[in-house]
């Protein structure tokens, strides 16, 4: 397996990352292989930061499904360790038959404490 992956932080308030995995050997089946890639960006200002992500798994497996998913959402920090979040998800799941199978979206809402 590899994955390498690069953030710049705090750019004025603008966030970006990126992830690039390749995996081998996957489900137990020899030969098989998936590339991963995922790009994120955030813009913080004030308490608030809004984010988004996009990103697609592409298998070589004859059977298995590729995905695209995108994500978008805002976090609001409320000191430096508590932190509330809304998050909306989307997975789209195509495989060879053209046919969508395992779509899914829906919403987070969550709250982080650091102890």
């Amino acid at each position: 397996m590899l994955r390498v992956g690069l953030g710049i932080r705090d750019m004025g308030g603008v966030y970006l990352s990126g992830v690039y995995e390749k995996q081998e050997n996957i489900r137990l089946t020899k030969n098989n292989k998936a590339d991963l890639w995922q790009v994120q960006a955030g813009y913080k200002f004030g308490n608030n930061m809004i984010k988004g992500m996009y990103g697609q798994k592409d298998l070589d497996l004859s059977d298995t499904e590729d995905k695209t998913s995108w994500a978008a959402g805002i976090d609001h920090s409320f000191t430096k360790r508590t932190t509330a979040y809304l998050l909306y998800t989307a997975v789209d799941v195509d495989n060879e038959a053209d046919q969508d199978l395992g779509d899914w979206s829906g919403f987070s809402l969550g709250m982080i404490h650091k102890f």
